[in-house]
């Protein structure tokens, strides 16, 4: 049974940390792109460079999402203490 291309792709991508940490700073970079929604409310939309499904596209959410809760839970902090 041969393997599919998906299974060998996933193994030649330089290692998956550096997928991770390349979302996680991306949270952190200033050139995130912002537009402003119905209410007036300022929204964050930022492109993952992966292929859609990839193992490096999972990876780079993966490092985004993590750093977004980490702010998340920073900002309920502070809040708390006010």
């Amino acid at each position: 049974m041969a393997r599919s291309k998906f299974y060998y792709e996933k193994y030649s991508k330089p290692p998956l940390r550096i997928q991770y940490k390349a979302g996680y700073e991306a949270f952190y970079n200033p050139k995130q792109w912002t537009r402003t929604v119905k209410g007036g409310a300022t929204a964050i939309t930022t492109h993952n460079p992966c292929y859609k499904g990839s193992m490096p596209f999972k990876e780079w959410e993966r490092g985004y999402n993590k750093a977004y809760f980490e702010q998340l839970a920073k900002v309920k902090r502070l809040e708390r203490s006010l």
